[in-house]
């Protein structure tokens, strides 16, 4: 069962599913075991729960670490603080999330690459790519796809796939082009 009034995990609604959002958890599979952590997202169409641990296993190894926990696998969620986590903790876990490639950048260094990704699109005729009004740092092409800083292939999403294949390959050949011409 997921909570007091007998629904099953796959059965809660999105309101339901949102107070687990942000909460320190103990997530029971159908196998016996489980998992505790803070849950960082679950997905409202297949419930897969975005759950972060402490890693005290290993040594040299992250203290951190993000487990995806799929609908099925689970028997039922306990929380376990009912107040969420402070701010600190909140930035520690958008620090732990966000320490990918783009932090390693200067604002003017992406915004060079941004710069130069719009003449890219645009030399291959594919338009209209804007900076989207709510955050000016990604790119929205032909308002289908979406490209995060440092604007690589891998930084795409979109839920067109063949407009995501087709630019993930237009943005590889651009790295190509650039390293072959020493750029």
């Amino acid at each position: 069962m997921a909570d007091e009034e007998g629904e099953t995990w796959s059965t809660l609604s999105i309101a339901r599913l949102r107070k687990y959002i942000n909460r320190r958890v103990v997530v029971y599979f159908n196998n016996r075991g489980k998992k505790e952590g803070w849950v960082h997202a679950i997905d409202p169409v297949t419930r897969t729960i975005v759950l972060e641990e402490e890693n005290d296993k290993s040594p040299g190894a992250p203290s951190k670490k993000l487990t995806f926990i799929m609908a099925h696998a689970t028997s039922h969620v306990v929380l376990v603080d009912q107040d969420g986590y402070s701010n600190e903790v909140h930035h520690e876990i958008t620090d732990f999330i966000g320490s990918g490639k783009s932090s390693e950048y200067s604002e003017d260094e992406l915004a060079k690459m941004r710069g130069e990704m719009i003449e890219w699109f645009a030399l291959n005729r594919v338009v209209p790519v804007t900076q989207c009004s709510d955050n000016p740092a990604v790119l929205s092409v032909m308002g289908v796809l979406f490209l995060e800083p440092p604007y690589d292939h891998e930084c795409c999403r979109s839920s067109n796939e063949i407009i995501l294949d087709r630019v993930q390959k237009l943005i590889r050949a651009k790295q190509s082009h650039n390293s072959k011409f020493g750029i």
